[in-house]
């Protein structure tokens, strides 16, 4: 089984990693949905592309806009993922952010004091991390953990 550790540890591996839409490769390129995919992949863990059912109509993660404008996101993570309460979130769990749609991914880290996100943000221009503030933690459309995972 794969750890909560395990999960930050590895997406760790991916800060610095250039921001590009649709990206999937450590160190060349990454979207802040594929940083999840490409973690749980690296650890071994059964997931898939994320595809997204929208109009009735299965889209793969790869085939959407660079700003997406409806909850597909949101639909995916909860087609795939076990959701969580959001008061219950902890290091190694997977968010959805509201940005100001449910759009935007990252993983939970641990960043004394506190929470620290991980996620491949445009604003930046790479996979970053720092403190999951009350401003992020407000933007939580849902928090989810994969599957296989122990505490």
């Amino acid at each position: 089984m794969t750890t909560r550790a395990q999960i930050v540890a590895c997406a760790r591996t991916f800060l610095g990693t250039p921001f590009r839409h649709q990206g999937r490769l450590k160190g060349t390129s990454l979207d802040c949905i594929g940083l999840p995919i490409c973690v749980g992949r690296e650890l071994g863990l059964k997931i898939p592309d994320f595809a997204f059912v929208h109009n009735g109509q299965r889209i793969n993660a790869n085939s959407y806009a660079p700003y997406p404008t409806d909850d597909r996101v949101l639909q995916g993570m909860k087609r795939y993922l076990q959701e969580i309460p959001r008061d219950t979130i902890r290091p190694g769990d997977i968010l959805c952010l509201r940005t100001p749609v449910p759009v935007h991914a990252g993983i939970v880290s641990d960043l004394p004091p506190g929470l620290g996100l991980i996620h491949s943000h445009e604003d930046a221009g790479k996979v970053v991390e720092h403190s999951l503030t009350p401003d992020w933690f407000y933007r939580i459309a849902g928090a989810f953990l994969f599957p296989e995972v122990e505490d």
